[in-house]
């Protein structure tokens, strides 16, 4: 794509970028800037022209009167005496921060470095998840789509989210109508079944999942390094879809997201166990399920979606694949997880 954004005139490039941070206005300059191939100064320009913001402009802000916090009223000298710029102004009201002030108190006065260590807890805490998994909470089986009865074992509306991505030839396109009915079976209420799918079987998947659960959305899960061909239809695929089905009506603890999803790069541990395996995509987990969740991959392969939501920190995870060698490579991928992580706590 970035060649492709340096071959368009300079009117269709800016309405390009401007396109794309309409549908995109949560993501920042950097992701933004990366996937059209230009800089985060361009990106960053037409957001202030579109919105009259930058990315710290859509911070969210305290909606209370955060001048009558503790914080403020024993430093209104700061307020008064001293001019402050809109940045810190705005850092003032981002929440957490004049808690966070009260705990350096004697420390620092400055609500930017306040936001700065904030973010940085913020940021070891995903690391580091409240919710505490253990190998007892990881199950991992032979299972057949096609075999319903392979599923027995699982408790109806016991799964928060199933998530998988399948093959994307015709002839595994049978298996979306079996994928509907033992989601429909195992989701909770409110659970959702995320699918990860090629263009070429959309729709018949999404005929097919539609018989048993409720669309709700798809979203663009994007390759645009990928070099894959489609003969047959001319096509140098840059995304896939990812579909989202809800049993009922969608959970409402969900957090918003966008409909743009950037995978993470590919590293050495995620090549060489299967044919098509996928990147530990944390976040796809976290986007589609809260902390504490119980979630299922019923075509897991190398268990790469296992490993993204024991990281996450769901509570229980399910693993199933059809393939017996696969099922011995997951367990061994997530026995070696557990042997890093107690090294590490050691």
């Amino acid at each position: 794509m970035a060649k492709q954004i340096k071959q368009i005139s300079r009117k269709d490039r800016q309405e390009l970028i401007k396109s794309t941070l309409r549908r995109n206005q949560g993501l920042s300059n950097k992701k933004i800037a990366t996937l059209l191939g230009c800089s985060p100064t361009s990106i960053a320009k037409y957001r202030l022209e579109l919105f009259g913001e930058s990315k710290l402009d859509s911070m969210p802000v305290n909606t209370e009167d955060w001048t009558q916090h503790p914080w403020v009223q024993r430093h209104k000298d700061i307020l008064e005496k001293k001019k402050l710029s809109d940045r810190t102004l705005k850092c003032l009201r981002t929440p957490g921060v004049l808690d966070k002030l009260v705990e350096l108190e004697g420390v620092t006065k400055s609500p930017r470095l306040a936001l700065t260590i904030l973010r940085k807890e913020q940021r070891e805490l995903n690391k580091n998840p409240s919710i505490t998994v253990t190998e007892d909470a990881v199950k991992l089986f032979v299972a057949d789509l096609r075999n319903e009865s392979d599923y027995d074992q699982i408790k109806p509306e016991s799964i928060d989210l199933i998530l998988v991505d399948f093959m994307y030839k015709a002839e595994y396109a049978d298996l979306y109508p079996h994928l509907g009915r033992i989601s429909a079976k195992l989701l909770k209420p409110t659970g959702s079944l995320v699918v990860v799918c090629g263009q070429l079987l959309l729709p018949q998947a999404m005929q097919a999942l539609g018989e048993y659960l409720t669309y709700n959305w798809t979203h663009a899960y994007m390759t645009p390094n990928g070099t894959q061909l489609v003969h047959s239809r001319r096509v140098i695929p840059k995304w896939k879809a990812i579909l989202h089905y809800t049993k009922g009506e969608p959970d409402k603890n969900l957090a918003y997201i966008p409909d743009l999803h950037i995978p993470p790069p590919r590293v050495a541990e995620d090549t060489g166990l299967h044919p098509y395996q996928q990147s530990v995509d944390v976040e796809l987990v976290k986007a589609f399920s809260n902390e504490g969740d119980t979630v299922m991959d019923v075509c897991m392969g190398s268990a790469s979606y296992i490993i993204a939501t024991l990281l996450a920190g769901r509570r229980k995870v399910y693993g199933s694949d059809a393939n017996p060698q696969y099922v011995a490579t997951a367990k061994a991928r997530v026995k070696e997880f557990w042997t890093k992580r107690e090294q590490v706590e050691k």
